[in-house]
């Protein structure tokens, strides 16, 4: 599945940066590292991905859906084109910025995760990007949720312990 490869490389890209940077890093900033790369690669690659195929490719998109081609396609393609521009943003844009866009995506994801499982119950879709596309969804939101905490949790105990 080339979603769940893209994000997959963004983790490894970003392990790579953390090997070279470990020693000037502190435990929060190490996952604060690793969820740049979750959210540039898992929110923006992935939703320019999603953009290019829903806009400019609905008839080949569609199906891989299960879907019939519709104008829906091209609104679905918007929708995953703003996230696109979030998730690349957060290199620039860090702080409340990464709340929202972690937040907001994850939101979509389980609620598209959840429509891919009534679609598959209640419709038997078992296409390729329907079906498959339950675990990713879901799976990507629960790791930006995680290491979302984790890097807040981090940073606060690390505030406590300097005295900021």
């Amino acid at each position: 599945m080339f979603n769940a490869a893209i994000l997959l490389i963004g983790i490894l890209a970003g392990l790579v940066h953390l090997a070279v940077r470990r020693k000037s890093l502190d435990r929060a900033g190490k996952v604060e590292l690793i969820l740049l790369y979750c959210l540039v690669f898992g929110v923006g690659v992935v939703g320019a991905n999603a953009f290019m195929m829903h806009v400019f490719f609905p008839e080949r998109m569609a199906p891989m859906i299960g879907w019939e081609m519709s104008p829906f396609e091209t609104e679905v393609g918007i929708h995953d084109g703003a996230w696109a521009l979030l998730g690349f943003f957060a290199i620039w844009i860090r702080g409340g910025f990464w709340h929202a866009v972690v937040l907001g995506w994850s939101f979509f994801m389980i609620g598209a995760g959840i429509g891919h499982i009534k679609d598959t119950v209640v419709h038997g879709n078992y296409a390729p990007y329907n079906f498959s596309m339950i675990f990713f969804d879901i799976g990507q939101a629960l790791l930006l949720i995680v290491l979302w905490i984790a890097w807040m949790r981090l940073r606060r105990n690390e505030k406590e312990n300097y005295g900021f």
